[in-house]
């Protein structure tokens, strides 16, 4: 059921973009996700027996946000293609993750093309397309709440100056992009 909701929202908004060409910034941000706004979730990977959850902070940008010029409020050198940007990070240790306290996992689904990078254990890959991100955007309520969306220039704390966040290079083996991605759409 929820996988024919997905596909409603998806042909939805792919309906919207021709209704509301019209429309201005903000309104196209209300039907189609907002662009340069990161949106923060948290859950528990799996149904895992973990205390702690895994936080999830995604961005859309049709363009490159880049931390040298102070877009997006990120560390100096921290450069965003554009297209759908996942960051999950855990505050605490993640041990169905393989994943310890202040420790972080990026992944850009580049806009105009697929990242073959197959650092995160599964080969996944995906374009950031703004249809897609309209469809996650959609599928997911927490997304929608303003709760959850940290103004621009906000960035997640892993992507912040003072941060005290290490990013993980040698992905743990419980790690799946795939997995966080599907579950995370699907529950």
């Amino acid at each position: 059921m929820k996988k024919i909701s997905v596909l409603v929202a998806a042909l939805f908004a792919g309906a919207m973009m021709f209704v509301g060409a019209g429309c201005n910034a903000d309104d196209a941000d209300a039907i189609l996700g907002p662009t340069n706004t990161w949106c923060e979730t948290s859950y528990k990977y799996g149904g895992s027996e973990d205390a702690n959850p895994i936080y999830i902070d995604v961005i859309y940008s049709d363009s490159d946000l880049n931390g040298t010029e102070g877009s997006a409020n990120l560390k100096n050198g921290t450069t965003l293609p554009a297209g759908i940007t996942v960051v999950v990070f855990a505050k605490a240790e993640i041990k169905s993750l393989g994943m310890s306290a202040n420790t972080y996992i990026m992944k850009t689904f580049p806009k105009n093309g697929s990242d073959n990078n197959s650092e995160d254990n599964s080969s996944f890959s995906i374009t950031g397309s703004r249809a897609k991100w309209t469809a996650m955007y959609l599928a997911k309520a927490d997304l929608r709440k303003t709760t959850t969306q940290l103004k621009h220039p906000s960035a997640p704390a892993p992507l912040t100056n003072g941060g005290g966040y290490t990013k993980l290079t040698d992905i743990p083996k419980n790690f799946s992009w795939k997995s966080i991605i599907a579950d995370y759409l699907l529950r």
